[in-house]
C-alpha cells in the first residue's frame, strides 16, 4: 500500500458475507498489493467491485442469475450468511448498502444509503432490486461518490493457458482501451508504440528490469490479414519458456492499463486488478 489517497478514490472498504469473504476491512491507497495463497480470496475480492459495476449499470439482478443464484454469492449460502453487507469510503463520503436473498433468488436491497462524516447516514431506499443511487438525495454526496465509482476498471489477468485470448490474433483496430481480459494487447500496444512512445517504453524499460535479455514486442499486422495483429516475440530465449512469456504479456498488460492514467492517455481513475 503506497501513496497520498484523494477525496475521490476509495479510502477504505468494509465487507462482509460475500463469497469466501466472511468480513475484511481494508484501508486503501493509491496503490494497492493483494498477496496470498490460491484461494485466499484474493479472486473473490475482485469479483466484487465487478458486482458493483453492474450494480451501477442497473444489472444486478443479471449478475446474480448468472452467479447462478444469491447463494453463489453469499458467504457459505444464505443458511450461514443472511446479508450481504458493504461500505464503501472516499474519504469523507461514502456508499453503503445491505442486500438480502428473496424467495424468488433474487437480491434485495435491504438499505441503501449514502454517508457524510458530518451527517451520518442519509438512506435512499430500502425493499428494491436496482440500486435508486442515481434518484438523488439533493445533498451533494451521491454525484461526489458516484462519480468516482463509475470511473472504476477491472482488470484480471488470470487465463495463463494457450487458449486465453491474450494469446489469441485479434483486430488491429480495437484500441480505444484495454479490454478488462487483455484480448486486444496486442492492438493496443501497437498504438501506444506509434502514437504514445514515451509510454511504450516505459512499459519495456520495466519488464527489461526482470528480463534483461528482452528486446522489444514483435509488433506487426499478419502477413495474411492486415486487419489482424497479435503479439509475438523475436526473442529464441523467451519462445522457449511459455512461462516468461505469459509473465511478459501479462506484466505489459498490467502496465498498459496502469499507463492510461499516469501518462493521461485516459481519464479512467487507478485501475482495479
Amino acid at each position: 500500500m503506497t501513496g497520498t489517497n484523494s477525496d475521490k478514490q476509495l479510502s477504505r472498504i468494509v465487507l462482509k458475507g460475500f463469497k469466501s469473504i466472511a468480513e475484511c476491512d481494508l484501508e486503501l491507497s493509491r496503490l494497492n498489493v493483494l498477496i496470498g495463497a490460491n484461494g485466499a480470496g484474493k479472486s473473490n475480492f475482485i469479483g466484487f467491485f465487478r458486482m458493483i459495476q453492474q450494480l451501477l449499470e442497473q444489472n444486478l439482478q443479471v449478475f446474480v442469475s448468472r452467479q447462478g443464484s444469491p447463494d453463489a454469492l453469499l458467504h457459505f449460502g444464505r443458511k450461514t450468511t443472511e446479508q450481504l453487507e458493504f461500505q464503501l469510503y472516499f474519504g469523507k463520503n461514502g456508499y453503503f448498502a445491505t442486500l438480502e436473498p428473496t424467495q424468488d433468488n433474487r437480491l434485495m436491497f435491504a438499505r441503501e444509503s449514502f454517508w457524510w462524516n458530518m451527517s451520518g447516514e442519509r438512506e435512499i431506499g430500502k425493499g428494491h432490486f436496482e440500486t435508486k443511487a442515481f434518484v438523488g438525495t439533493g445533498t451533494g454526496i451521491d454525484e461526489y461518490v458516484l462519480s468516482a465509482m463509475q470511473q472504476w476498471r477491472i482488470y484480471h489477468f488470470h487465463d495463463t493457458s494457450d487458449s486465453a485470448y491474450i494469446e489469441q490474433p485479434h483486430s488491429i483496430n480495437d484500441n480505444a482501451y484495454l479490454r478488462p481480459d487483455a484480448r486486444n494487447l496486442a492492438a493496443f500496444l501497437y498504438l501506444l508504440r506509434d502514437s504514445y512512445p514515451a509510454s511504450y517504453q516505459k512499459i519495456v524499460k520495466t519488464i527489461r528490469l526482470v528480463a534483461p535479455f528482452f528486446g522489444d514486442f514483435y509488433l506487426r499486422p499478419s502477413p495474411q490479414n492486415k486487419e489482424i495483429i497479435e503479439l509475438e516475440s523475436p526473442n529464441s530465449t523467451i519462445k522457449t519458456h511459455p512461462q516468461l512469456l505469459q509473465w511478459i504479456r501479462q506484466t505489459a498488460a498490467w502496465f498498459s492499463a496502469c499507463d492510461r492514467y499516469w501518462a493521461g492517455f485516459d481519464t479512467s481513475a487507478m485501475p482495479a486488478f
